[in-house]
Formats: structure tokens, C-alpha cells, sequence
């Protein structure tokens, strides 16, 4: 998988790079988008509770192929926000005993660094409106990964790397929880939505993107899904 993704990463720079040599092909700008993450399950003990709303920002780049079709790619920051719970789980307490807590729920907050590389198709334009589609995949590289355990019983220590069980009344907060989390991520991308042209070479982008992803989000033995999410495509071009 990590050969895969730097083997994208490398193909959408080189394009870039050959875009180049025609300025007038090349457009670039700017993109916030808003999105709603849920968990889908992969295993009978992970089970999806509430989903949740993120946030993310970056840069948009496109190269122009003919007048209806592009290369699109960019550099965006997205931060995933989602609920899920185990049906039971064991872990392993200071004194190097284990012990059995059922339920445990998570709340994760993840951020990735994702990389799109599609085709993007485009209308001709109607008025001032062109309309356009995406397809195409998704590579992510998690930068930061979070999680608050809302359990009566052992919660994560981060620097000893297992739970440790602090008090029984005790709800975890704030705790950082990343080594279950496979920080590679790759998705299906598709998208549609309308261009606005202001003046000249200034265009409005609105749209919406789904976000399918076929690799797993968790590595442990017991909680294993996968977290598609939708998200509100709000942008402008230069």
C-alpha cells in the first residue's frame, strides 16, 4: 500500500511538472470542504454508533487535456470525526493482568494530508454555468490521530502504550489513541457539482464528494471498519 500511494503521489507530480511547459493549461485554487464521516463496519465485534462532522481545506490544481476534460489533483487537510463501539474487549492492567470490559466506546478525530488524482468532465457552458464531474481515487497520510475511550474501566495511557485502569468512575478524555489506526488511506473519489464564471479566468466551484474507502481504517484483531464520508465542495478558481 505504501509503495502504491507514493507510486500516485509521484504520477500526479510528474503531471503537474509537464504542465508546466503551457501555462495556459494550468489553473490553480483554492477549496474548503466540509464533511459528514460515518463507520462501516468490516467485523461482527465493531459496531458504528453516531457519525460526525469534520472539516478540511487546501489547494486545488488542474490541467486542462482538451475544453471539457482535466486532470485534476491538489493538497488538501481533512480531519474525520466519528463514533463507534466494541462489543467486548480485553486489556491488560498495570499489574500485567487482564481484564474483560464490554462496550467500550470511541470517539476519533483523525486528520489526514490527501491527495486526489481524477478526471474531471465538464460540460460546455450554459449562461454563465458549466456543470462537471469527478472520478477518480484518493490517497491520505494520517498526520494526527485522536480518540476519547468513554468506558468505566481501563483507558489508554499513551506513554506506556496500554490501558491502564485509573479510576472506575473515570470517563477518558482527550486521550491520544493512534496505534490501532492505519495511517495509510486509500478511496474511491467521485463528485459532481457546477462551475459559476465570475470574470475571466475566476470561477465558483460548489459541488459535493463521496469518499469510498477500500482499505481498512483500523489494524487490531477485533475492531476492524472502514469510514466513507460526504462532504460539501466549496471552492474557487484563479
Amino acid at each position: 500500500m505504501k509503495r502504491f500511494l507514493l507510486l500516485l503521489v509521484f504520477a500526479g507530480i510528474q503531471t503537474l511538472a509537464l504542465a508546466q511547459t503551457s501555462y495556459d493549461r494550468l489553473r490553480f485554487g483554492l477549496q474548503l470542504t466540509p464533511n459528514f464521516s460515518w463507520v462501516s463496519p468490516q467485523s461482527r465485534f465493531t459496531n458504528a454508533e453516531s457519525s460526525g462532522f469534520g472539516f478540511g481545506y487546501g489547494l486545488m490544481a488542474e490541467y486542462k487535456l482538451t475544453d471539457n476534460y482535466f486532470f485534476h489533483s491538489g493538497f488538501g487537510i481533512t480531519q474525520l470525526s466519528h463514533f463507534l463501539s466494541l462489543d467486548s474487549n480485553t486489556y491488560r492492567t498495570p499489574a500485567s493482568t487482564q481484564q474483560k470490559i464490554y462496550n467500550v466506546n470511541y470517539r476519533y478525530r483523525l486528520q489526514y494530508i490527501e491527495i486526489p488524482l481524477a478526471i474531471k468532465m465538464r460540460t460546455n457552458q450554459i449562461g454563465a454555468i458549466r456543470m462537471y464531474g469527478t472520478f477518480g481515487v484518493e490517497a491520505g497520510i494520517m498526520v494526527q490521530g485522536k480518540a476519547q475511550v468513554k468506558n468505566g474501566g481501563p483507558i489508554f495511557d499513551p506513554d506506556e502504550f496500554f490501558f491502564v485502569n485509573r479510576s472506575e468512575d473515570e470517563i477518558a478524555t482527550g486521550t491520544t489513541f493512534s496505534d490501532d489506526v492505519i495511517p495509510f488511506r486509500m478511496s474511491l473519489l467521485m463528485g459532481a457539482g457546477i462551475e459559476y464564471l465570475l470574470s475571466g479566468n475566476t470561477n465558483l466551484l460548489l459541488g459535493v464528494r463521496f469518499n469510498n474507502p477500500f482499505t481498512e481504517q483500523f489494524s487490531g484483531p477485533q475492531m476492524t471498519a472502514r469510514v466513507p464520508y460526504t462532504a460539501l465542495h466549496l471552492g474557487i478558481f484563479f
